[in-house]
C-alpha cells in the first residue's frame, strides 16, 4: 500500500521484530501490549497500522472487528506531548496512498462539531452497497475526553460506536497507580433518577471490592439483564487493568 522512494524501495521497511509486534497488535486477543522504549511505535508501527486499516485487507479487518461489527473509524490516542509527532507520521505516510477509495484523516477530533463531518458516510465516488468511507482521527487522550462532553459529538459517536476502533499509544501514561483513569464528566447535570444512580453505585462498588454480583438488588430493577451485563463488563475490565498496571509498576 505504500509509496516508493526514489531508489524504488518502500518508504517504511519494518524490522522483523517491528513486524511481529504489529501482527500481535492486530491479531492478539488481549488488548494491552508492552514493548521497550525506542521500538519505533510512533514512527514505524503507527503509520503501518493506519495503512492496514485504510486498506481492503479482509483478514486484517476481520481481526479489527474484535468480535464485533466491521470498523470504519479509527481513533488514535496519544499523550499530549506526542500528538504533533503522531500526526506528522500519519500525514507523511497515509495520504495519497495507492488506493482507489476515498478516505479521510483528521488531526482534530473537534472537527466532529462541523455539520459536514459525519461518521459512517459513504464516499462521493462509491455506491452505498460498499462499506462506508474509512476515517482516522489523531488526537490526545485529554482532547478525546473533552470531545465526549459535547452533545453534538456524542450524537454522532454513540450510534456508530460499534464501528469505531480506538488505539491508545503509551497507555502507561494513563495508568494512575493501579487503575486506569478515564472519567468522562458531562458539562451539564445528568438526568438520571436516584434509583438508577444507586444501582450504578452498587455495581461499581461490588466490582471495585471484588464482590459477587448483587443479584437480589438488580432483580428488583426495571432492567436486571442490563445491570448484570454491566457488572460483568466492569469485572472483566477491572481485572485486565489491574494485571496491566501491576506489570507496568513491576517494570
Amino acid at each position: 500500500y505504500q509509496r516508493f522512494t526514489e531508489d524504488g524501495q518502500y518508504q517504511i521497511v519494518p524490522t522483523a521484530k517491528q513486524k511481529a509486534f504489529l501482527q500481535r497488535i492486530i491479531g492478539a486477543e488481549e488488548c494491552f501490549h508492552f514493548s521497550e522504549v525506542g521500538s519505533g511505535k510512533t514512527k514505524v508501527i503507527l503509520p503501518l497500522l493506519c495503512q492496514t486499516f485504510l486498506s481492503n485487507n479482509t483478514e486484517a479487518h476481520n481481526l479489527f472487528r474484535r468480535g464485533g461489527k466491521l470498523k470504519d473509524v479509527l481513533v488514535i490516542l496519544v499523550p499530549e506531548h506526542l500528538v504533533a509527532d503522531a500526526r506528522e507520521q500519519v500525514f507523511r505516510y497515509c495520504l495519497n496512498l495507492n488506493f482507489r477509495e476515498e478516505y479521510r484523516v483528521y488531526d482534530d477530533i473537534f472537527v466532529l462539531l462541523h455539520d459536514n463531518v459525519k461518521l459512517g458516510e459513504y464516499s462521493r465516488f462509491s455506491k452505498s452497497t460498499r462499506p462506508p468511507m474509512k476515517q482516522i482521527f489523531v488526537t490526545s487522550f485529554n482532547q478525546f475526553k473533552k470531545a465526549l462532553t459535547y452533545d453534538k459529538i456524542c450524537d454522532k459517536v454513540r450510534p456508530h460506536r460499534e464501528h469505531i476502533l480506538v488505539i491508545v499509544d503509551e497507555v502507561d501514561d494513563f495508568l494512575d497507580r493501579d487503575k486506569l483513569v478515564f472519567n468522562i464528566c458531562s458539562n451539564k447535570s445528568n438526568a438520571f433518577d436516584r434509583s438508577t444512580l444507586d444501582l450504578f453505585f452498587e455495581v461499581s462498588r461490588a466490582t471495585y471490592h471484588g464482590e459477587s454480583c448483587p443479584d437480589e438488588l438488580l432483580d428488583s430493577s426495571a432492567n436486571p439483564i442490563y445491570w448484570k451485563q454491566l457488572f460483568e463488563k466492569f469485572r472483566v475490565i477491572h481485572i485486565e487493568i489491574q494485571d496491566a498496571s501491576r506489570s507496568v509498576n513491576k517494570s
